[in-house]
């Protein structure tokens, strides 16, 4: 199932399926990511994707693929880590470094995050307004 939602009159924020955690059986994953390969090929006015990848594990075969997907439609992408409160300050640069190269990005693409501490909140904001078109006056 596809969510979408209305902010603030001026974009849809549209919530795709996760299958990487989700405990479901193999045909079911596989038409999640049917899909989501559906919604992204459309010739819509999708401005990025925001990919959500828990930074306390590496990134799953599954966020590789996506990623390589993206990259393939040309659709811009930031990578947000989130739970970055669980991962211990001395590790959080081999964390991000080992994120970036595991699903093929720069740092710069990657936003570390946290919804208990609101870590990353302002700047997931501000790299989200990028994306959209300027409110006419």
């Amino acid at each position: 199932m596809l969510n979408f939602y209305r902010v603030n009159d001026r974009f849809f924020l549209v919530d795709l399926p996760g299958f990487g955690y989700a405990k479901a059986p193999g045909p079911v994953r596989e038409s999640w990511k049917r899909l989501v390969e559906w919604y992204l090929a459309r010739p819509t006015g999708l401005r990025g994707v925001v990919h959500l990848v828990d930074g306390r594990h590496p990134p799953f075969k599954l966020d590789q693929e996506m990623m390589e997907y993206l990259g393939e439609l040309g659709v811009p992408a930031l990578v947000v880590l989130t739970k970055m409160d669980r991962v211990p300050k001395g590790k959080r640069e081999k964390t991000l470094e080992g994120a970036a190269k595991d699903l093929g990005v720069d740092t710069e693409q990657l936003l570390p995050f946290s919804s208990k501490t609101g870590e990353g909140r302002d700047s997931l904001l501000e790299a989200l307004d990028h994306l959209l078109p300027s409110e006419q006056a």
